[in-house]
């Protein structure tokens, strides 16, 4: 279940035709999706309205079936904070997430923490709306510091991750900050953000994968938005789950290559896997697919050449991948 995808023709920046969206359903549907919310943007750069959405609706349903595209469509949007501000709660609700007046999509800025954030999304969970943040992995400050989001959550909002960051499509940070979010138990659900078949895409397949799969991935996209929608109780997190170590990605330079601090940094479930760790100046760990690189190959990683000075075992007892260990290039 996707309950973030901006699927409609020519109302934002996602497709601009009616074929362009029967392509990202089909693309969504070949990636194993069932039920997809469509979210426009809703925001002062992009006016949309209730019935402008409705009426675009129908017709990308009508559309599908006549295609036969096996896909659910139901009305949605995603928010922005300028309109929480100024539209009223019973306005707003037109929007409500999958068709459930009871739940908002509310577009995370990407920078920035605005100073009456809290108080707006107070404001919707006061008049029984639970917020639904949207991607905030991928803004600045909770890049730096994902505890942030604690208090809106013990609030009763809820995080909605993009499945690309999960998966590692988005940069180094949107990946860090979804994982450390899952690690402290502030995120619940994963959607696409689709605006375009290819790369702006579903993937929602390959990031339930990417978090550990299993009960988790299955909590994550399919279990929780099943119940927003439905209006149900919302599940439970998967309580083997709480707790578990996720492959950290380091916020801060490093000045010379020291060895890996701990075996806790490398994710356990990824043991007996066919890939190798890379250790960028010796905090960082990323898995890369091929065959081990050798000593002296250079590469840039976020504009720093770094140069692999070692190759060994992985620090994991029991792990069979190897490490490689970089230092910065002069």
């Amino acid at each position: 279940i996707d309950l973030h995808a901006h699927v409609l023709p020519g109302i934002d920046d996602g497709p601009g035709t009616l074929e362009s969206s029967l392509e990202l359903a089909r693309a969504a549907v070949a990636d194993g999706v069932t039920v997809m919310a469509a979210t426009p943007h809703v925001r002062d750069d992009y006016p949309t309205d209730a019935v402008t959405m409705t009426r675009l609706l129908d017709e990308l349903r009508a559309a599908m079936a006549s295609d036969a595209i096996p896909l659910e469509l139901l009305p949605g949007g995603e928010v922005a904070l300028e309109r929480v501000r100024s539209l009223p709660v019973s306005d707003l609700q037109g929007f409500g997430l999958g068709g459930n007046p009871g739940y908002l999509l509310v577009e995370f800025p990407y920078h920035g923490w605005p100073l009456d954030l809290s108080e707006l999304l107070f404001r919707l969970v006061a008049q029984g709306v639970t917020p639904v943040l949207a991607h905030p992995e991928r803004n600045d400050v909770v890049q730096r510091a994902p505890e942030k989001l604690k208090a809106l959550v013990s609030s009763g909002c809820l995080v909605q991750l993009t499945a690309a960051s999960a998966a590692g499509r988005l940069g180094r940070r949107s990946r860090a900050a979804a994982t450390q979010l899952l690690e402290l138990g502030l995120a619940h659900l994963l959607a696409s953000d689709a605006h375009a078949a290819g790369l702006r895409g579903a993937g929602l397949s390959a990031a339930a994968v990417a978090v550990g799969g299993g009960q988790l991935g299955e909590w994550l996209t399919c279990e929780l938005p099943a119940a927003i929608v439905a209006g149900t109780e919302l599940p439970p997190r998967p309580a083997e789950h709480r707790g578990r170590r996720w492959p950290r990605v380091s916020r801060k330079p490093a000045l010379a290559a020291k060895p890996i601090p701990s075996t806790q940094a490398v994710n356990q479930s990824s043991i007996g896997h066919p890939r190798f760790i890379w250790s960028p100046l010796g905090y960082t760990l990323r898995e890369h697919e091929g065959e081990p690189p050798a000593v002296g190959t250079t590469f840039d990683e976020d504009g720093r050449l770094l140069r692999i000075n070692r190759v060994g075992p992985s620090p994991l007892p029991g792990d069979p991948r190897s490490c490689a260990y970089t230092e910065a290039a002069s």
